[in-house]
């Protein structure tokens, strides 16, 4: 009976007094840990909320930047615009180089670190110093330009023989529009893209076609199928000029013509769809494009005419 009851009182005992201080023990220890979790999270939380979430100073900054950038972005397409017709007066420098003064023509070598990427500017300072980039390579070229025409406004009054030679006028006396330029282009038959070797102006029939420098007109090239009624006018130099879907021609060949001269009228003989001029200019009978011969346009018709001309169309023929 005694043993009995000291196995009851042992059993009050750690029912008692043990089982809940284990349970507290294990209570506490669970809610450090969470507690512990808690701190550790909101800590890494607190980093990555500095380092990766900007600040509201940071967002209206980085909001002014995109802004910026829009705005320069736009002034880029200009630039470029700018920078295009720079590069054609270099194109058409040394051509004029190369046959009038029988050299070739240099210009100086810039670094190629052009039109760096918008997204590397991440502050404002970034984007003005790639602004100022921009602006040293126009000025580089249009110093380059300046000095080379500069010795051209001193030769060429002395050397106008030379120049009267030099295709560079229009074959047109009206700023009539370019319908297709040089380049790949969809024939306007078969359909598929095709190397179109000249450029056409839409103009109305018997609209005068001029002779675009001093020559002797010689006899069409054989190869030529489809061309219609073509004249072809040798200006020396290897380099000749051609004007074809004639309705009607005013010189022969064997002729002596000058720059300037009437030679026949606008049509649409041969293989044509619809009433142009095509006009090509060749050096060793290689087509090139007419766009950098044409030297005696002012700047606004030349980049009108140079932004008719890049479009990818069909061509007239």
């Amino acid at each position: 009976m005694t043993k009995n009851k000291k196995e009851y009182h042992s059993f009050q005992w750690e029912d008692l007094y043990l089982k809940p201080y284990k349970a507290t023990k294990r209570y506490i220890t669970i809610a450090l840990g969470v507690l512990g979790t808690a701190l550790a999270l909101s800590f890494i939380f607190t980093l990555i909320a500095i380092y990766i979430f900007p600040s509201k100073k940071e967002q209206e900054e980085a909001k002014e930047l995109n802004q910026i950038i829009q705005i320069y972005k736009e002034v880029q397409e200009n630039q470029k615009q700018i920078e295009i017709l720079l590069d054609s007066i270099n194109k058409k420098n040394a051509i004029i180089y190369k046959n009038i003064f029988n050299t070739e023509f240099t210009e100086e070598i810039t670094e190629n670190v052009r039109y760096k990427k918008l997204k590397d500017a991440n502050t404002l300072q970034d984007l003005l110093d790639i602004i100022s980039d921009d602006i040293k390579i126009i000025e580089q070229k249009s110093n380059i330009q300046y000095y080379y025409y500069s010795f051209l406004f001193h030769y060429l009054p002395k050397n106008l023989e030379n120049l009267s030679k030099f295709p560079i006028r229009m074959p047109l006396d009206s700023a009539y529009k370019i319908a297709s330029g040089f380049g790949d282009r969809i024939h306007p038959i078969l359909k598929n893209k095709f190397l179109h070797t000249g450029i056409d102006f839409a103009a109305p029939v018997r609209t005068p076609v001029y002779a675009t420098a001093n020559g002797i007109v010689r006899n069409p090239d054989p190869t030529m199928f489809g061309y219609g009624e073509t004249i072809i006018i040798d200006h020396g130099n290897n380099i000749s000029s051609v004007y074809a879907h004639l309705l009607e021609k005013k010189v022969s060949t064997g002729r002596r013509v000058s720059a300037g001269e009437l030679i026949g009228y606008v049509g649409n003989t041969g293989i044509a769809f619809g009433v142009h001029l095509h006009y090509e200019i060749r050096i060793k009978n290689k087509p090139v494009d007419p766009m950098l011969f044409f030297i005696n346009v002012d700047p606004q018709t030349y980049y009108h005419y140079y932004q008719e001309a890049k479009v990818f169309n069909q061509a007239l023929s």
